[in-house]
């Protein structure tokens, strides 16, 4: 399976979390990225998007659940600013 083909490691994992908390995956990578001590800058003009944002604080992901999408996300290498949490 070539890169280009593959899953990313935390697709089911955040599935089943948006399902358990009752959330977007905007909502949910927002309020993970809060939670761990990130403050997350977004842009976007389009007042439902806006909406959405601004519920990141509205719901607590268990800690037990911010680990998890923290230590697969250890496992799949990106392009990202964050990489002190994922050494």
């Amino acid at each position: 399976m070539d890169k280009a083909s593959a899953k990313p490691p935390l697709d089911p994992i955040i599935a089943e979390l948006c399902e358990k908390y009752g959330v977007t995956e905007t909502q949910l990578i927002l309020n993970w990225v809060y939670s761990i001590g990130i403050l997350p800058i977004t842009t976007s003009s389009n007042p439902k998007r806006m909406a959405e944002i601004l519920t990141i604080t509205d719901f607590e992901v268990s800690p037990k659940d911010i680990e998890k999408i923290t230590e697969v996300g250890k496992s799949f290498h990106f392009r990202n600013g964050l990489h002190e949490i994922f050494e």
